[in-house]
Order: C-alpha cells, then sequence, then structure tokens
C-alpha cells in the first residue's frame, strides 16, 4: 500500500492535453512527478489548486433510480465536488481541456470504477471512485494518477486497464523505452500490485488504453449496462467554455534556430547582471526575423502583453532541447502560459516561451 507520501503515478492519452515529441502513445504506469524525467521518483499528493477552490468529496444523495450508473452520473453533472488530491504547484501550465472519465474494474469485483481525469493542465490528476459497494456514497481514492505530456521532449503518460488494474505507462519522446506498472484500488487507496517492467507494447500484457472521454458525453456511461444515467446537458457548457478560457488567441508560431547561449554570449562580453558565471549556458530560439510576441507579464499580475521587434525567445532548460541544437525548428507557442520576465535573470527581457509543439523544418 502507498505510505503516506504516496507516490503520484502519472498517464497520459494523446489529444487530451496538448503535448510535443512522440505522437503514438504506448500504454503504462508508472510514478513520476510532471517536472521529471520518467523514471525518476514522485512527490506525495497533497491539496487542490487553491485557485480552483478545495473541492470536497463527491456523495451524491439518494434520488433516481438508486444506479450506479446513477450515482456516477451525478458525480460527471458536478466534476469540480469531487476533492482530487494533488499538489497542483507540480503542474507545469494550463492546457485546452476538460474534465473527462472513463470506466474500469480495477478492483476485480465485475463492476467498474470510474475513473475521473482533470484535464484541466497539461498533466493532470486521476481519481478512482468505487460506487459499487455503496452507490449513495461513492468511495474517492485519496491517491492520484496523472495523464499528460510534462512538455516538448519531456515525459508522456497514459494509463492502461486490465487483468483487473490499471497500468501507468510512461516513456519519453526522445527515447524508445516503455515501462508499466500496476495499480488497484484497496478502499480508498490506489495500491501498487506489481513493480515496474519495460514492455515493447502494452497488448503484450493483454490490456487496453482507458477510454477517457467528456464529462458531457454519456455513451460510455449509458452504455455499461449500470442502470439509467443523466445526459448532463448543462456540463456541455461549462467544458466549452473552460476550453476556450486556456486556448490561445489565433496561431502563434515562431521559425528561428535552436542555440544553445552562454551568459558571456547574451550579455555580448557585458558583466551578467546576478553575477552568473559567464559560462552559464541556457537554450534560446533565435528568430528568423524580429516579430511581435505575447505573453504575461509577472510585473503586472499576469496581464497579456505585446512587445514588438523581439529577436529571440527563452526556452525551459530541462535538457529536451539537446536533440535541436543548431537546428532550424518551427515552434508552436501558447501566449497565456508564456511570460515576461519582471527580474534581472537571462536571458534579460526575452519572453520565456511556453512550448506546445516543436517541429525541424
Amino acid at each position: 500500500m502507498l505510505s503516506a507520501a504516496a507516490l503520484i503515478a502519472v498517464a497520459f492519452t494523446v489529444g487530451a492535453c496538448s503535448e510535443g515529441g512522440s505522437s503514438q502513445p504506448r500504454t503504462s504506469t508508472i510514478t513520476v512527478r510532471p517536472s521529471e524525467q520518467p523514471g525518476e521518483g514522485a512527490p506525495s499528493a497533497s491539496a487542490a489548486d487553491p485557485s480552483e477552490g478545495v473541492a470536497q468529496d463527491a456523495q451524491p444523495a439518494p434520488s433516481g433510480d438508486g444506479s450506479l450508473a446513477e450515482a456516477y452520473g451525478r458525480i460527471l453533472d458536478n466534476p469540480r465536488s469531487v476533492n482530487f488530491n494533488y499538489d497542483y504547484s507540480l503542474r507545469t501550465s494550463r492546457a485546452s481541456g476538460s474534465y473527462q472519465y472513463a470506466l474500469a474494474d480495477i478492483t476485480g469485483d465485475n463492476s467498474p470504477e470510474l475513473l475521473l481525469c482533470d484535464c484541466n493542465y497539461d498533466v493532470g490528476p486521476v481519481v478512482a471512485i468505487n460506487g459499487a459497494a455503496n452507490p449513495a456514497n461513492p468511495v474517492v481514492s485519496e491517491d492520484v494518477l496523472l495523464r499528460g505530456a510534462a512538455g516538448v521532449g519531456g515525459g508522456r503518460y497514459d494509463l492502461s486497464v486490465g487483468n483487473g488494474g490499471m497500468y501507468q505507462i510512461e516513456w519519453h519522446s526522445l527515447r524508445p523505452e516503455s515501462y508499466a506498472t500496476k495499480f488497484g484500488m484497496q478502499g480508498s487507496r490506489l495500491v501498487k500490485t506489481a513493480e515496474k517492467v519495460e514492455i515493447q507494447n502494452p497488448s503484450e500484457s493483454g490490456v487496453t488504453a482507458a477510454n477517457f472521454v467528456d464529462v458531457s458525453d454519456r455513451s460510455v456511461l449509458s452504455n455499461a449496462g449500470l442502470g439509467t444515467a443523466s445526459a448532463g446537458p448543462a456540463q456541455t457548457a461549462a467544458n466549452t467554455a473552460t476550453a476556450q478560457e486556456s486556448q490561445p488567441q489565433g496561431e502563434n508560431v515562431l521559425s528561428g534556430t535552436i542555440k544553445q547561449m552562454t551568459a558571456r554570449e547574451l550579455m555580448k562580453g557585458q558583466p551578467t547582471p546576478n553575477g552568473e558565471s559567464p559560462d552559464l549556458t541556457f537554450w534560446v530560439m533565435v528568430l528568423d526575423s524580429p516579430q511581435s510576441l505575447t505573453g504575461k507579464s509577472s510585473g503586472d499580475r499576469g496581464a497579456i502583453k505585446t512587445r514588438p521587434n523581439e529577436e529571440m525567445v527563452s526556452l525551459d532548460d530541462h535538457g529536451e532541447w539537446s536533440g535541436y541544437k543548431d537546428q532550424h525548428v518551427n515552434l508552436t507557442y501558447d501566449p497565456t502560459q508564456s511570460w515576461w520576465p519582471s527580474d534581472a535573470s537571462l536571458p534579460l527581457g526575452k519572453l520565456r516561451a511556453y512550448t506546445v509543439d516543436a517541429s525541424v523544418g
């Protein structure tokens, strides 16, 4: 059983959240932190995102036909009522998405659990909800899995189901290896029931990718033979608004060359602003030509600012850019997740571009 420092398992279905790199997922189960590479340790889950409010465990009141479908349907009508015991400060960015769900038997009792994902982030938490014993008061897992992609060149995570459990699949967009770990649900805890193993193809383990759909789509629930499920029409508008809120306006594609520049090069031989070593390196994209760039202002409470005649953007420094070094790249960035710095960090004044996709060309 997972300890009090419960490991976070990360999972992802391509298309649910934005990602770069490999577009063909392999299903697997792992315990990783969104900002870490596959195979590294994961921190414990913690409080919900304060900006979203602290949600409570879903406890639908008895009504309707009392079926499992009716109970799960009430949860899908109001997914914000569910407590995702996840430290949202670990998220790498907000991404267009929604709340999504899947059904899978992860307890071996021939009755499916509800897997609910807060997919409003590029790496989002998933809880398991068991309503078989008491549909009027379903049990929400204290632990979470995750689905998502940790940026271009980072970890990729997917969730497969079968053999009475969930399989977290992890891989890296720049490496061929995939790994799987099996989890089950015991009471309110998600428990690792098999150690992580390297796999070539998840189907070899007799598992399939979890079929996550938007909570406004009740077809999966209605076709599961669990009773009468609500249609949830009100949720459609809520999910559409959530997705539109996080969508960048217009296409934001940059063309330029990926460079690893030293502090000396960035400062053109002048002293560094904070005493940094002149040999300290930074990943940047040197644009083909000056252009206007848009991002949030760190010094103005996140207000959107557009600056003209920019010649360079700063890229995150997680190491994934080494495969693109000195190559010409077309890069799509999200202005709503990119930031103009308000401090004297290097590269001075350059947009910290949040990358959605990158391709050599």
